[in-house]
Parts: C-alpha cells; structure tokens; sequence
C-alpha cells in the first residue's frame, strides 16, 4: 500500500492541523472564560439589560473601549447603580478571554492598605512594583483612596506616571470626576490621569 508522508509520521495532513488549530484555540478561550467565571462575583456574570441602563450612550461609548488599549477609562457618576462595576467586568472577560491578558482587579480601599503596608514596610517603592506584570489594570471605587494624605497621595502619582509611560490600560470606576483627585494632589497629576484615562460619565 502508498501510503502518503504523512500517514507514515502518523500526523494529520495539513488541513486537519488547521482545523486542530482552531480547536486548540476553542479549548484556550473555554479555560480563561472558566477562569473569568470563578473569578466575578456572580450578580455581573448575566447579560445586562439594556432597558435598565441609566445612560445608555455612555455605557455604549464605554463598550466601544478594547480592553488593552492605551488610554483606558475612568467611569464615574455620584449616584450609585449605574454599573460601572458591571462594565469594569465586561471588559475584564474581554480582556482575558478574547485576548489573554494579565489583569488585576482592586479597590481604593485596597489601594490604600497595600500603599500604608509598603510604607511600614520600608517598602515605598513596592507600591509602583507591584503593578509591574499587569497589562490590565481595574481599580474599583478609587475615591475611596486618601488622595489628600501625604504619602498616598504621592504614591498615587508615582502609580500614574507608571501607567502614563508604560501606556498601562488602566480603568477605574469612581463616584468623582478626575477634578476631584486633581483638588487633592493638583494640576499637574489631573493632567497625567486625562492622559491615562478618558472620562466618561455614567
């Protein structure tokens, strides 16, 4: 019997590799929406309902943001429930189940306890560090950091120059604009953070 080179490597002819491809690709995305699944709090993992959103055309320019883009988002409106959190996690899954990025999602609560740990510590520096192997960075109710504290305060700044000249895709959802960050550490970080992040109202 003739039997064709790849029979005799028992390998699939090329086409078949393709379509292996394409499943391989299927099994890598199943693994990081499983991943995305663990990981979100269950009330953002169902569909969201339009006819419930607030501001329709802020969430829909909000959508149109590609996860791992530079400049990224900073969501705010003073009123609470208008899913900023939910699109935070929209883009989230985006981010690592179409495009495999390496994301961390944190609070400015939390912000704030690692920066006063790192300064304890004798660590300053560790705050910036810490952001280093991420190329999606969620912070989550950011006003809630003390911005007007003096050593935050600079931590913060150091972080968004980071973010600036790394071009870092940063969003963040707040219950403030950015003119309320720039009245606690001035002008000049209120520039750095437009240049970060575009400001929509939610």
């Amino acid at each position: 019997m003739n039997l064709s080179p790849f029979a005799q490597l028992d390998i699939p002819p090329p086409n078949e590799l393709v379509d292996l491809d394409a499943r391989s690709r299927e099994l890598i995305q199943e693994s990081r929406l499983n991943d995305f699944k663990a990981k979100c709090p269950p009330e953002f993992l169902p569909p969201i309902k339009r006819a419930l959103l607030s501001n329709l055309e802020a969430w829909d320019a909000a959508d149109s943001w590609t996860s791992g883009t530079y400049p990224g988002l900073w969501l705010w409106s003073a009123e609470t429930g208008r899913c900023k959190t939910r699109m935070a996690w929209r883009k989230i899954e985006q981010g690592i189940v179409k495009l495999g990025l390496r994301y961390v999602f944190t609070t400015g609560g939390s912000l704030a306890d690692l920066c006063y740990q790192d300064f304890r510590e004798g660590e300053p520096a560790e705050f910036v560090r810490r952001f280093k192997r991420y190329n999606l960075v969620v912070i989550d109710d950011v006003d809630k950091f003390p911005f007007a504290d003096e050593r935050p305060g600079r931590a913060f700044r150091d972080l968004f120059d980071y973010f600036y000249s790394q071009h870092v895709s940063v969003l963040v959802t707040s219950n403030e604009p950015i003119d309320y960050v720039a009245q606690r550490l001035g002008d000049s970080s209120e520039r750095r953070i437009r240049e970060v992040c575009r400001e929509l109202r939610f």
